[in-house]
């Protein structure tokens, strides 16, 4: 996935928010999503300079300058506004003086015209009245310029989004001049270019039916597995009940393949079994024979397995991997 394109870091944002806004997903702000954060730090939106570590060491990405081999070497991790045509969510923003009740959701990370400094819309030649929204986005760098920015970004906010590291490239945390023993500084040297990255955490919610589990699985995937840009969410929900998803045709499979594999080891069998010395009984009339005995077996699998699956069903035992083989095993005995 190649971050430095401002189609990809918009089509991660827009993935995050369908996601959340699913029936059975909690709402989590879009800023917790690592891609959303790092380009608020390279805006003036960031915050960071209201209360550095370090008062002489400012720590937004517009004060970061990248010194390498690059074309942008020189210039700032600095980012831009790009206009919202994909339908992300603007921050919920509340005036001061308003009487209704604030929400506990900040919502996304774009901005409405209305709410943004006069100079990032004179740089997109936008007016504070043109009733659009923008978000963030960086554009044009270098992957060794999305390296350096994102290691500052780490270093100064912590970081997020499980983004692959070097081993043994952490400065140890002191205190008072003294290492405290297994605690680092996030300036780890990250893997570029950035293989994978993971999100937030996220909570389901109103799981009260087998159904609802299922559900949720179907609904987050039309927006993350089957995407472009390719996610895969993971949990005890996705790692227990996804099973659900194709338990009724993984069901027909196995039913018609061990049927169907019982009447050949039944043909084969019976073929072997019948007396090959009688010269009455011929080989003609021994295959036919096999076949038949081979079918009446089958039949008798099918009589079986039916009843079996029906029954189970009407008692509201649920069709899983474990029900499914033991629908399977009735196969054999019924065999036998």
């Amino acid at each position: 996935m190649n971050y430095t394109k401002p189609d990809t870091q918009l089509r991660m944002m827009k993935q995050f928010e369908d996601v959340v806004n699913t029936t059975f997903v909690a709402r989590t702000d879009t800023k917790w999503l690592w891609i959303a954060d790092f380009n608020l730090w390279t805006t003036r939106q960031c915050l960071e300079n209201f209360d550095p570590d370090d008062p002489s060491q400012k720590e937004c990405g517009r004060d970061m300058m990248f010194v390498g081999d690059a074309a942008d070497n020189g210039t700032a991790c600095e980012g831009k506004w790009i206009e919202n045509t994909i339908g992300l969510a603007n921050k919920n923003i509340k005036s001061v003086l308003s009487d209704d009740e604030c929400s506990p959701f900040e919502g996304g990370i774009c901005r409405p015209s209305s709410e943004m400094f006069q100079e990032d819309l004179d740089a997109i030649n936008a007016t504070s009245s043109d009733g659009k929204s923008y978000c963030p986005i960086f554009d044009g760098w270098s992957e060794l310029k999305l390296k350096f920015c994102v290691e500052k970004w780490r270093e100064y906010t912590g970081g997020r989004g499980g983004i692959l590291v070097e081993e043994n490239t952490a400065t140890p945390f002191k205190e008072d001049g003294v290492e405290r023993g297994g605690e680092f500084i996030s300036d780890d040297q990250i893997i570029s270019p950035i293989p994978l990255s993971s999100s937030p955490t996220m909570y389901a919610t109103n799981l009260y039916t087998h159904e609802d589990t299922v559900e949720m699985i179907r609904q987050t995937r039309e927006f993350c597995d089957d995407a472009e840009t390719h996610c895969f969410m993971t949990g005890i929900p996705f790692d227990f009940w996804e099973q659900y998803l194709t338990v009724d045709s993984v069901l027909l499979l196995l039913s018609v393949s061990s049927v169907g594999i019982g009447f050949v080891m039944a043909t084969v069998f019976l073929f072997f079994m019948l007396d090959p010395a009688s010269k009455e009984f011929g080989m003609k009339n021994k295959i036919i024979a096999s076949l038949c005995g081979g079918i009446l077996i089958a039949v008798t699998n099918i009589l079986c397995l039916v009843p079996v699956i029906g029954i189970s069903l009407l008692a509201d035992v649920s069709l899983t991997a474990f029900s499914n083989m033991a629908f399977v095993l009735s196969v054999g005995f019924a065999t036998e």
